[in-house]
């Protein structure tokens, strides 16, 4: 699993638009967030917002492949972009036609600076409220115990309970939907020895 941190911000506001504060748009943000998570329901990747202050809205993009290509770019968001873009007429608050965000940072994060982000989603009430399922399962499942190296290591008990909780609840949804229900139905056959 690999998680990256970026922090956005308009690229060259519009006349009009200067005093753009962020924080006055929390609910197109998580909004935006919430339609690119349904999109990408698989995890193969996710947003978590962090932090919107007034210029800036920083975020977490959770990506589960395990080849992942050294030149990764914000363009693994462009939907969400796309979808504030469109959907919520941002393109109104910059003078740029093609690029309406500016990166600021794009950094991946090693384990314990990804518990820090976490945490700091936890102890804002609005934004947990608003992504906790997302935030539960990150938070739940320790973050370079699933992956490292391309090894699948030991899962903890309370790993594959929540692991399996994810898969369950979320069978029937995204692209892999045939995919998990094909290994609930494995691991059923499994566990149907011990009944």
């Amino acid at each position: 699993m690999h998680i990256i941190r970026i922090v956005l911000k308009i690229k060259s506001p519009s006349t009009d638009e200067t005093d753009l504060d962020f924080t006055e748009k929390s609910d197109e943000i998580i909004s935006a967030v919430n339609v690119f998570n349904d999109k990408y329901r698989d995890w193969s990747k996710r947003i978590i917002v962090t932090q919107i202050t007034k210029r800036a809205m920083n975020l977490l993009l959770v990506m589960e492949k395990t080849n992942i290509a050294e030149n990764l770019s914000v363009r693994e968001i462009r939907y969400f972009i796309q979808y504030l873009r469109n959907n919520n007429g941002w393109n109104n608050y910059t003078r740029e036609k093609h690029k309406m965000f500016e990166t600021v940072e794009f950094t991946r994060l090693d384990k314990e600076a990804s518990i820090n982000y976490m945490n700091k989603v936890i102890s804002n009430e609005f934004l947990y409220q608003e992504q906790k399922e997302d935030v539960d399962f990150l938070n739940n499942v320790e973050v370079n115990r699933i992956m490292v190296e391309n090894h699948i290591i030991d899962m903890s008990d309370e790993d594959m309970i929540t692991v399996l909780n994810y898969l369950i609840t979320t069978q029937d949804k995204g692209i892999k939907c045939k995919e998990k229900i094909a290994d609930i139905s494995r691991i059923k056959v499994i566990l149907n020895k011990w009944l």
